[in-house]
């Protein structure tokens, strides 16, 4: 019987001769019992044998309909090494498949948790589910390596902020408390906490447009942002964007291209939305007289509901950046990490206003908008109360073209001058009606 099986970066027709083999590869490296290149030399030659006889068979890529895509077909129901039967809730393939499932929904923690129980378990199975199992982990190896990486990468960033080991506190003015450190090798960390009497949406809404950071962000010393812009959305949850920070003459303006990406943290008991900043890899180089600077393992936390209050968050900003300036004059140190990082959170308590100005209520209202609507469907279920408040992007969304077939027909009818005036009274281009 056939199967599809995903090995060696190619989707293959396997018979149950490769499938056996291709079992006792990931057997050997879950158990550590074989040496990896030997068993996969091996496995290679049987499907390079098959190949010759039947020539490479190349299948198309599984959709979300396709039983095959959440992974192996069941040899059986579970049981343990004894052959006593297990609950379906101790099945490690399907605690598998709930897993993955929670990864494409961006639910990392709870698809971190089943997974850990998954693999727990498995080992307790009978052998033909542990084979299953080992199948399916390998079918799924990309979204399991990305699971942990946004995993771990969220619980470096809370571990910095939540330790005070090493850290100088700079200042604590208006509940507002800034921290700094130096990493060495030209690495400066900054952490600022505090709350802001906002919700959660709008919060996220103010961070998320970039190229509107020039309403708000603000400016000490000479040290200010020159142009923020986002260079790529590859996914809803994530964006890659480029700044540039103005610096006091004799420096160079320093240029920065970020990848943030927002993990969702609102199912566990502490509800909150994490931000991950890292460099861009593949950047387009900075313009000319602008020094490319650095971050890494930085990242945000917007806790909502802060002192039970759905229209208060508590932020906490990790930033760690390379300047990219051997020695940093103690002015500037003071400039930057004292009274800037104090500012940024300052300027956010007063910016959050601006997100019902009609620059951003057209971009968080589009009925279309991917990352909006994913946000917008999280708070409605774990933050009901704020969810209530919400707009309704089908009812609150202005098409900006409106009314346009409208004031083409004056301009065909009544000639260009009309046409112009109604452009400038914008009363029927907004509600066109029988008086156009």
């Amino acid at each position: 019987k056939l199967q599809f099986l995903y090995f060696i970066g190619n989707r293959w027709l396997m018979t149950n001769d490769l499938q056996q083999q291709l079992i006792r590869l990931l057997r050997a490296q879950a158990e550590g019992t074989e040496g990896l290149d030997g068993a996969i030399k091996r496995v290679t030659d049987a499907i390079k044998e098959a190949e010759a006889k039947k020539g490479r068979r190349r299948i198309r890529q599984p959709g979300s309909n396709n039983p095959i895509y959440y992974g192996w077909k069941r040899s059986g129901p579970v049981t343990d090494l004894e052959g006593k039967a297990m609950s379906v809730d101790q099945d490690p393939r399907e605690l598998l498949t709930q897993s993955m499932r929670d990864v494409q929904l961006d639910r990392v923690f709870q698809a971190k948790e089943i997974y850990d129980k998954a693999e727990a378990v498995y080992r307790k199975c009978s052998r033909e589910v542990q084979d299953d199992y080992l199948v399916m982990r390998h079918y799924h190896r990309y979204g399991i390596s990305e699971l942990l990486r946004k995993f771990e990468a969220v619980e470096k960033v809370r571990l910095e902020i939540n330790t005070d080991v090493n850290w100088k506190k700079l200042s604590e003015v208006s509940n507002i408390t800034t921290w700094y450190r130096k990493e060495g090798k030209g690495w400066h960390t900054a952490k600022i906490e505090g709350h802001v009497d906002a919700p959660a949406f709008e919060l996220v809404a103010l961070l998320r447009e970039t190229d509107l950071w020039y309403k708000w962000v603000p400016k000490v010393m000479g040290i200010g942002l020159a142009k923020a812009e986002a260079l790529h959305v590859p996914e809803k949850t994530q964006i890659s964007l480029g700044c540039e920070v103005a610096l006091p003459w004799p420096l160079s303006n320093r240029d920065l291209c970020l990848y943030v990406e927002a993990v969702d943290a609102l199912e566990l008991e502490k509800k909150q939305v994490a931000l991950l900043f890292e460099d861009v890899k593949e950047a387009p180089p900075p313009p000319d007289g602008v020094v490319r600077a650095s971050v890494r393992d930085s990242g945000c936390f917007l806790t909502p509901y802060y002192q039970n209050d759905p229209m208060r968050s508590y932020c906490e900003f990790l930033i760690r950046i390379d300047i990219k300036i051997e020695t940093l004059p103690s002015w500037l140190l003071d400039a930057a990490f004292r009274n800037l990082a104090f500012l940024l959170l300052y300027q956010i308590r007063n910016a959050v206003k601006l997100t019902s100005d009609e620059a951003y209520k057209s971009r968080y209202n589009h009925p279309k908008s991917p990352f909006y609507g994913w946000l917008r469907d999280r708070i409605k279920v774990e933050l009901p109360e704020q969810g209530k408040t919400l707009p309704d992007p089908d009812m609150a969304y202005k098409d900006p073209l409106a009314g346009l077939d409208a004031l083409l027909m004056c301009s065909l009818t009544a000639g260009p001058a009309v046409a112009a005036a109604c452009a400038l009274c914008s009363l029927c281009v907004v509600e066109p009606g029988p008086t156009s």
